[in-house]
């Protein structure tokens, strides 16, 4: 897909924990609300490093952590109670890096030497959707 919309790009396939460049190549590295999805959260970070020029820039954006968005907390509580446990971590999961002191350490186990957290305030809106046989047009 990405090919078809850019095929300007050269794209590769790979995986985050071992990357396919080679060391120093690139000017940036970017992981846009994906990092928290990563196998080794680490190790990801460290490859990040390894590809990355000396004074280039790695920016990973992630979510906020789930107390800071009320409507996704309130939402993980109900799916808790309705369908259990591992639908409510699945609901969870894109929020585990949002305690900045968590992601700032994270970065420095990796090695980071410098970090800067911006967080960025907005809101979401969602359009409905309904599934089943009242989702019908009468």
């Amino acid at each position: 897909m990405a090919q078809r919309l850019a095929p300007a790009i050269e794209w590769r396939a790979g995986v985050a924990e071992s990357l396919p460049f080679p060391d120093r190549s690139l000017n940036d590295v970017v992981s846009q609300f994906a990092l928290m999805f990563f196998t080794d959260r680490r190790r990801t970070l460290r490859e990040m490093l390894r590809v990355l020029v000396a004074g280039g820039l790695l920016a990973a954006a992630v979510w906020a952590s789930l107390d800071d968005m009320p409507a996704y907390a309130t939402e993980a509580v109900l799916l808790d109670r309705m369908a259990g446990r591992q639908a409510a971590d699945a609901l969870r999961a894109p929020f585990v890096l949002g305690d900045p002191w968590d992601l700032t350490t994270l970065f420095s186990e990796a090695g980071v030497t410098s970090t800067e957290i911006r967080t960025h305030h907005g809101t979401a809106r969602h359009g409905f959707l309904a599934f089943g046989p009242w989702s019908q047009p009468t």
